[in-house]
């Protein structure tokens, strides 16, 4: 039966809950008046407020109950995103009447969180967090943001001041500036997250930092959170290079080679453009190895691929194919082009000894063989064709070029 007190209060305009905590130690709310069914929807009556409140709430009110302590103020936020401030005054057998005022709209934060130590929490979070006012002046600036960027709110006290001195290239500073701006704007039209974007920003020791940037609007506030992502970027780009470029050589990958030149040869079979290959294989390699040291085979490689990086344009693919093998494929480039430009470079191979530590100087040669794409070609038979021509000038007595007949399937030099 509903005590007098309980009676009393339930026709007043101000919510009111009647907490008891049962032999099992459960807490429950035994009677709603209408102010708090409205407020409150979700404390039903016949269920423990395990899942209405937190555990830490669930502890001080069941113990001020059973101890018979009043309580003032005690703040808690609920699954309808809404503070709310309870005074408990308790009555016999671990009951109490609790009354509820609504506080969210209160500027002050709730002093459950200033208890908490709420600017430690941020500042121990892993990342750095920005928060400003609708107008972008700062309010926050957390200690994670300082150590990634260096720059404190006075270093940086208006929203100018960070494009200025976090992007000093203008042309990225007005792409990176457009791109958050249009970014910021669509989430808060839909109050939705902002789709995270990356850039490289400037930081006030001077060194770059790349940057995932996340924001979200809450209420009338900026959020920002951002992810220093350099480290896994320069990993990304230490495997690309691993995948793509020839460790010893710096040249490409076979399997690089391969990947663009299959896509340039369809480029060219499609704009019906002139494209060659080149083949060459360094002579007596086996020999320099054997009579030198490994260690030598490779500063010859080294050379070798340094002597034919001069010789090539820009948008030539040079390639170590393995052992002492490289391949050129030419672009706009007839079969007369080609063999030019090969028997240049066995002349410069040839005329550029390479150096070795204990003063020697090893003299290397080649053999070239030279294809012209063909209709229907694909870049695996046009490479055996060029490599058929680079074996038949090692069968004339190597240091020469040879130019595959493409119409009889014979040779030429």
């Amino acid at each position: 039966m509903p005590s007098p007190l309980w009676r009393a209060v339930a026709p007043l305009p101000t919510p009111a809950l009647w907490l008891c905590v049962n032999t099992l130690g459960e807490l429950r709310c035994t009677q709603l008046n209408t102010a708090a069914q409205q407020l409150l929807p979700e404390f039903a009556t016949t269920e423990p407020l395990s899942q209405q409140l937190s555990p830490r709430h669930l502890v001080i009110l069941s113990q001020a109950l059973s101890q018979g302590v009043a309580l003032d103020a005690l703040r808690f936020f609920t699954a309808r995103q809404r503070w709310l401030q309870l005074s408990l005054s308790p009555q016999a057998g671990g009951c109490g009447l609790a009354l509820l005022s609504d506080i969210s709209d209160l500027q002050s934060p709730p002093s459950d969180l200033a208890d908490a130590h709420w600017l430690e929490i941020l500042n121990w979070l892993p990342v750095g967090l920005e928060v400003d006012r609708e107008n972008f002046q700062t309010l926050l600036l957390n200690r994670k943001f300082v150590e990634l960027f260096g720059y404190t709110d006075a270093d940086l006290p208006t929203l100018d001041e960070w494009w200025l001195h976090c992007y000093p290239d203008v042309a990225y500073r007005n792409t990176a500036r457009a791109a958050w701006e249009t970014a910021i704007a669509e989430a808060r039209l839909y109050n939705i997250d902002m789709a995270p974007q990356e850039w490289r920003v400037r930081c006030k020791n001077g060194e770059y930092r790349d940057i995932q940037f996340h924001y979200r609007a809450i209420g009338d506030r900026h959020v920002h959170v951002y992810l220093d992502v350099s480290e896994q970027r320069r990993l990304e780009e230490e495997l690309r290079q691993q995948a793509t470029t020839d460790a010893l050589t710096g040249l490409l990958t076979r399997r690089h080679f391969f990947e663009q030149g299959a896509l340039r040869l369809q480029q060219a079979q499609r704009q019906r453009h002139p494209l060659c290959v080149l083949m060459l294989d360094l002579d007596h390699f086996k020999r320099i190895n054997d009579r030198h040291g490994h260690a030598a085979g490779d500063l010859a490689l080294q050379h070798a691929a340094s002597l034919l990086r001069e010789g090539l344009r820009m948008p030539d693919l040079l390639a170590r194919l393995g052992g002492e093998e490289f391949v050129l494929l030419l672009e706009h480039t007839d079969v007369e082009q080609a063999q030019q430009l090969a028997e240049r470079l066995r002349q410069h191979l040839h005329q550029h000894p390479c150096p070795l530590p204990d003063g020697k100087a090893l003299r290397l040669t080649a053999s070239f063989g030279v294809a012209r794409i063909q209709e229907g070609d694909s870049l695996d038979s046009l490479l055996s064709r060029a490599d058929k021509a680079m074996y038949h000038a090692k069968e004339l007595g190597r240091n020469r070029v040879m130019v595959e007949l493409a119409a009889s399937g014979g040779m030429e030099g």
